[in-house]
C-alpha cells in the first residue's frame, strides 16, 4: 500500500518541513497542499511513502 505524504518548503527563507498528515491518493495530496500553500511563498512535492501492512505484521 502506497501514501503520499507532503514536502513544503519556504521559498523565502529555504526553510521546509513535512505536513503531518498522509494521504490515499497523489489527488488528495495535491488538493490539500495547493490549499495549504494558497497565497504564501511556499511550494510542495508530493512524496510516496510505504505504508506498513499491519495484516501482514500481525499474522
Amino acid at each position: 500500500m502506497t501514501r503520499y505524504r507532503i514536502h513544503v518548503w519556504c521559498d523565502v527563507s529555504g526553510d521546509n518541513a513535512y505536513v503531518l498528515n498522509s494521504y490515499d491518493s497523489r489527488d488528495d495530496a495535491e488538493r490539500a497542499a495547493q490549499t495549504c500553500c494558497a497565497g504564501l511563498p511556499y511550494s510542495f512535492e508530493i512524496e510516496e511513502e510505504s505504508a506498513p501492512d499491519y495484516v501482514a505484521l500481525v499474522a
